[in-house]
C-alpha cells in the first residue's frame, strides 16, 4: 500500500486539542483523481461545511468520505475513507482513515493506492465563517 502526503508549509510539531466551534464553517476546494482497474474518474469541487462534518466525493460506485476538523486557529485535520458500493453498502476500501494535518489555505495532496484503486486528492481548506 503505498500512502505519500505533501503539503506546502510547514506544520508545527506540537498537538493542540480539538476547538469546539461547531458554528464555523469551513469551504474546501478540492480536486480528484481516482483509479478503479483501467478506468479513471476525475473531479473538481467545492464543499462547504460545519466543522468536524464530512463531505462526499462520488464516482457511481465508489466515493470519497472527507472528514474536516479546526484543531487550531491555522491548522485543520482531514481523515479521508475510501469506500465502494457492493449490493445496497458501502464498504470501505481503506481499513484506517487516511489521516493530514494542514494550515488552512495551503494546498495538501495525498496520494493513496492499493491493488488496483488509487487516489490522489489535492485540496485546500479556509474559514468560511466563524
Amino acid at each position: 500500500m503505498l500512502l505519500t502526503f505533501a503539503t506546502a508549509t510547514a506544520l508545527p510539531t506540537t498537538a493542540q486539542p480539538a476547538m469546539d466551534d461547531s458554528q464555523v464553517v469551513l469551504i474546501a476546494n478540492y480536486q480528484a483523481t481516482f483509479r478503479a482497474g483501467l478506468e479513471i474518474r476525475q473531479m473538481k469541487g467545492q464543499a462547504k461545511v460545519r466543522n468536524t462534518s464530512q463531505f462526499p466525493i462520488q464516482f457511481d460506485d465508489f466515493r470519497i468520505l472527507v472528514l474536516l476538523v479546526r484543531i487550531a486557529d491555522e491548522e485543520y485535520k482531514a481523515d479521508v475513507v475510501i469506500e465502494r458500493l457492493e449490493e445496497s453498502s458501502w464498504l470501505a476500501l481503506n481499513t484506517d482513515a487516511l489521516s493530514f494535518r494542514s494550515t488552512f489555505a495551503s494546498p495538501t495532496e495525498i496520494e493513496w493506492s492499493h491493488d488496483e484503486f488509487s487516489l490522489d486528492l489535492a485540496v485546500a481548506v479556509s474559514v468560511l465563517s466563524e
